[in-house]
């Protein structure tokens, strides 16, 4: 899963500073709470904070050439002071202020302004987040059911919070993932919504880049290539690193022939998530796409081997056999996902491979291994 590190609104970080501000852990630390109070005050404005404006602020003028002793010392406590608040009292708080951490080499020196200027996120601890995080993760899984339930977790924190960015573009994110499977969407959305909420976020947004590259998801399943590609410019000019490990990035890069490219980034995707079973089957899926049968099949039984429940994994399988033509063995992921699978999810992959059996000279093969997968006389679905 590429990581959940959406922005919080500067409404929720104002917030946050006057709940940290009101405790009593910083009410009987003056000086830590007023460098606190400046710093994310002109880091809300856009500016950063040099410890010649710190001892301006808050010590007069007071200032030794290179760094004030006083700066470096508040600043000091101040982070020891959130590191006990965030231990205690603020454990559960939404939303993490935090100072950058001191380089251990004390010969590097910080770039001008960036050791006194706060940083904002949100707290991995905190009851919205958790669910954040299981909402992608099952964005990630292959069942309409995963996708259902991710609707209903960010329809839940909208409901609650209808400005929270990371439900939002989630929405979003989940609307192409139903195109891409030619599903319906379980929120109802269809690209036009999505651009309109785009559209609106983009104020807020636009830093980010995730904002960026979710932008240049939903162009991509219109086949606007060319747009797409400028939307994930500006993902990359951003964060680099977060785009280059988001799956539809490199999906995209497969898709408009940068295959070579594309392969690097899957391998280093696999890799930071190498105990994961469902990247090692995206990583198979990926190279049966750029026509490296052997290897991509290698890896989805990997996967198998790892989790034998893995319906990705399955799913893939029973594919690649269809095109082999391989009856017997595609009845065995069959039967895997109709025991996985709830009924629903079962009814879209199985049509998926009924669509997809007359090109391979097999129609009505798979309505016969339906007939005959559970013994019964009737068809686990319809054909």
């Amino acid at each position: 899963m590429s990581k959940l590190d959406f922005p919080p609104a500067k409404h929720e970080v104002e917030n946050q500073l006057q709940r940290m501000l009101a405790s009593p852990r910083f009410r009987n630390a003056e000086n830590p709470s007023d460098f606190l109070r400046l710093g994310v005050e002109r880091a809300l404005e856009g500016n950063k904070t040099t410890g010649h404006v710190i001892a301006d602020g808050l010590f007069k003028g007071k200032f030794i050439q290179g760094e004030s002793a006083d700066v470096r010392v508040t600043a000091g406590n101040l982070r020891k002071t959130l590191a006990k608040y965030y231990a205690s009292e603020g454990s559960n708080d939404f939303v993490i202020i935090s100072l950058p951490k001191p380089a251990q080499d004390k010969s590097i020196r910080p770039v001008e302004g960036e050791a006194y200027t706060p940083q904002f996120s949100y707290n991995p601890r905190h009851e919205t987040q958790i669910f954040l995080r299981i909402a992608f993760r099952s964005l990630e899984q292959s069942t309409y059911s995963d996708f259902d339930r991710a609707s209903r977790i960010f329809a839940d924190i909208l409901g609650r919070d209808p400005e929270n960015l990371g439900a939002t573009l989630g929405m979003v994110e989940m609307c192409c993932k139903c195109a891409d499977r030619r599903w319906e969407n379980p929120d109802g959305a269809g690209p036009s919504a999505c651009k309109n909420v785009l559209a609106n976020l983009e104020k807020r947004a636009d830093s980010y880049w995730r904002f960026w590259a979710v932008r240049a998801y939903l162009y991509k399943g219109e086949e606007k290539n060319e747009l797409s590609s400028s939307f994930y410019e500006k993902a990359l000019a951003l964060d680099r690193q977060s785009t280059e490990s988001y799956l539809p990035y490199i999906e995209f890069l497969v898709d408009t022939g940068r295959t070579d490219e594309a392969m690097v980034l899957a391998q280093a995707y696999m890799n930071d998530r190498i105990e994961d079973s469902t990247a090692v089957a995206q990583y198979g899926q990926i190279l049966l796409s750029v026509g490296r049968g052997e290897s991509g099949l290698n890896h989805v039984q990997t996967s198998l081997t790892m989790d034998p429940g893995n319906i990705l994994a399955h799913e893939t399988m029973a594919a690649v056999r269809l095109t082999q033509r391989d009856l017997k063995s595609l009845a065995v992921h069959l039967l895997a996902l109709k025991a996985l699978c709830d009924a629903r999810s079962f009814e879209r992959i199985a049509k998926f491979l009924t669509d997809a059996e007359e090109q391979y000279d097999l129609k009505g093969s798979i309505a016969k291994l339906l007939l005959g997968t559970n013994g019964d006389s009737e068809p686990i679905v319809k054909p």
